[in-house]
């Protein structure tokens, strides 16, 4: 006796086992028999993965200047089927313009992978086979501030279907920047280094700006200054929370730390050429400190007066005060 059924695949059961058992029995038989038949859905699947390196060390998403990336692609076969005419569609790009990379074969034979753009991948449904390429790229002083992205793009197709994935990482280019300004005012108007006088008893508002300009933070290890006037001068930070005048701190990007300090001119600072002010930090980077600094020269009045009398004769001869002088000369 034969029975048959009828069952539609359905396209949830991609992937999973269809099993089917049959036991027959009679009065005459003991025990029962059974059989069972296993179908497994095809299910192709297919994942594309970057990563990058420097070092033997994973980086994501930044990236120093003179280090080079170890790039690698994998092209993994993620179903239960072969997948056949595999391509993979590398694409670098620094900033938007494409710069070419080459490929060197890393996992997979060369018979099954050498060919990246013809190439099979066998179905293993415990680890899946796999093809992986690496690539290195030096990146170089003009990449400063550049966006690296290196793409990769599978295709392969299965029992008429089209299969795309893509696979992608994006690195930027550290390009520390730091901006760092002095100004000075007295009573709201703003002076000019070297070229501004002030006076006895005015007051002197310096403002000390240190900017982020860059793309990546800053580790200001040193705030300082050295005043040349006949007092004391001292800063303080206009957010303590996040800026200090003493300790290290750190500096976000795009993120301004402003620092002021007052000085009234002393009655000692007159006739003062050049009431310097020097400010200056120190940003750590991977090779050391970097110092950052800026001056304001600021020349004092002294309002003194003087008065000289002197005396000359018709000639021009200077006459000095005890010299005689006879009557009728003209002086």
């Amino acid at each position: 006796c034969i029975r048959k059924w009828t069952y539609t695949v359905q396209s949830g059961d991609a992937g999973v086992d269809l099993l089917l058992t049959g036991t027959a029995s009679s009065a005459e038989t003991d025990p029962a028999v059974e059989d069972t038949l296993t179908l497994t859905v095809a299910q192709p699947g297919l994942s594309v993965e970057v990563e990058a390196s420097v070092d033997g060390r994973d980086i994501n998403p930044r990236v120093t200047e003179g280090k080079t990336i170890l790039y690698t692609i994998t092209v993994e076969n993620t179903g239960n089927v072969v997948l056949n005419g595999v391509r993979l569609a590398p694409e670098f790009k620094v900033d938007g313009a494409e710069v070419p990379l080459t490929l060197d074969l890393v996992t997979g034979t060369e018979a099954a992978c050498g060919n990246s753009e013809n190439f099979t991948l066998a179905a293993s449904r415990e680890e899946g086979d796999a093809c992986s390429w690496e690539a290195t790229y030096l990146v170089v002083d003009e990449d400063k501030g550049a966006d690296l992205v290196l793409t990769g793009t599978a295709e392969a197709a299965f029992d008429g279907d089209d299969l795309e994935e893509r696979g992608d990482i994006s690195l930027t280019v550290e390009d520390p920047g730091l901006d760092f300004a002095l100004t000075a005012s007295v009573d709201g108007n703003s002076l000019t280094s070297r070229s501004s006088i002030a006076a006895f008893g005015q007051t002197i508002i310096y403002t000390i700006t240190a900017e982020n300009t860059g793309n990546v933070a800053l580790d200001i290890d040193a705030f300082d200054t050295f005043f040349e006037g006949a007092g004391d001068l001292t800063f303080a930070p206009v957010d303590a929370e996040k800026c200090s005048a003493t300790d290290d701190f750190v500096l976000a990007v795009q993120e301004i730390c402003t620092f002021t300090g007052t000085y009234v001119i002393a009655e000692e600072d007159k006739g003062a050429s050049g009431m310097r002010l020097d400010a200056s930090v120190e940003r750590r980077t991977n090779t050391g400190s970097v110092p950052e600094g800026a001056e304001f020269d600021v020349d004092v009045a002294d309002n003194a007066l003087g008065l000289a009398v002197t005396a000359e004769d018709s000639e021009g001869n200077p006459v000095n005060a005890d010299d005689k002088v006879a009557a009728g000369q003209k002086i």
